[in-house]
């Protein structure tokens, strides 16, 4: 063995060790994506609030009121923006800095920075910072849409960080598909004892909490029009998976993904979400069309559905 192959050798043999090492690094900072992505459209949980709403003439005499599928959604979003914040800043002070800045960020910024001021100059700041009345969508949920952005250009790399990322995505939508063909049938597992158990605390079991939706999916989103938008930033991307991947059992698992997608939409009987997921489709098959002669006998009856 002469020199070179023994170099060649160590070479390799130092990328096995430190680049595995790397890249479990990396997959560290991918964790706060892989949760919103994976996690955060589950969480359902109950909560009681009381309303500021209340201190106004056109509302409702009662100021308690209960929340399943929003309170805990917009809070633990919060939360993992504050962690992908103090990655950024602990980021940036070790590097010195992070990368150039695209130009597309200007106008982020400039919408964030304009909805931070607006909520400091309402005159009803707290319900701009707190939310409201099965609305909790607050500025800070707002801004931490925008950080999720900006951490994923930071540390969103390479094809195999946007793999890992996908996987979680793919999961929660396999589980989602679940749930809305469950309640497209009338089988609602969130009616069910058993489903009561994932979302009341335990001093709250025995309360009768209905939701008022006989067929209409609704997912862990309560309002049945969050399915029609959660479909169509998700199906394109699943549409785009199922025809570049070249397994078939992959395949399979997409298809079935985008089956449970389109009967959540369907029967959550969004017009808006039915509308924009047809413009949506028209835009891949567009871009994919290279794609559709390999993958006819997976297309031919996704369309026929």
């Amino acid at each position: 063995m002469d020199k070179s192959t023994t170099v060649n050798h160590k070479s390799r043999r130092y990328q096995r060790k430190y680049g595995q090492k790397e890249s479990d690094q990396a997959k560290i900072y991918l964790l706060p994506i892989a949760f919103i992505l994976t996690i955060l459209p589950l969480i359902i949980y109950m909560k009681r609030y009381k309303t500021p709403l209340a201190e106004f003439e056109w509302f409702n005499v009662s100021d308690t009121y209960i929340d399943v599928f929003l309170y805990y959604k917009s809070t633990f979003l919060i939360l993992v923006a504050s962690v992908m914040l103090l990655i950024i800043l602990v980021k940036l002070y070790r590097d010195k800095q992070l990368r150039n800045i695209n130009s597309m960020f200007i106008a982020l910024s400039v919408y964030a920075l304009f909805a931070l001021l607006s909520s400091l100059a309402s005159k009803y700041r707290s319900i701009s910072f707190t939310g409201g009345y099965e609305h909790f969508e607050s500025v800070l949920v707002l801004l931490s849409y925008c950080l999720t952005i900006y951490y994923a250009y930071l540390f969103v790399r390479t094809e195999q960080d946007i793999k890992f990322v996908l996987k979680g995505l793919l999961i929660s939508v396999l589980i989602l598909s679940f749930l809305g063909i469950l309640q497209a049938t009338g089988h609602d597992l969130f009616q069910t004892e058993l489903g009561k158990r994932i979302y009341l605390p335990l001093g709250s079991r025995g309360m009768d909490l209905t939701f008022n939706f006989d067929k209409w999916v609704y997912l862990t989103f309560y309002n049945p029009n969050y399915v029609g938008g959660y479909v169509v930033l998700v199906l394109p991307i699943l549409f785009v998976l199922a025809l570049q991947n070249k397994k078939i059992n992959q395949r399979i698992v997409y298809a079935l993904a985008i089956i449970g997608m389109l009967i959540s939409t369907m029967f959550s009987r969004s017009d808006a979400g039915i509308v924009a997921l047809i413009i949506s489709i028209a835009f891949a098959i567009v871009i994919c069309r290279k794609y559709l002669r390999k993958a006819f006998y997976i297309i031919v009856p996704l369309i026929t559905l």
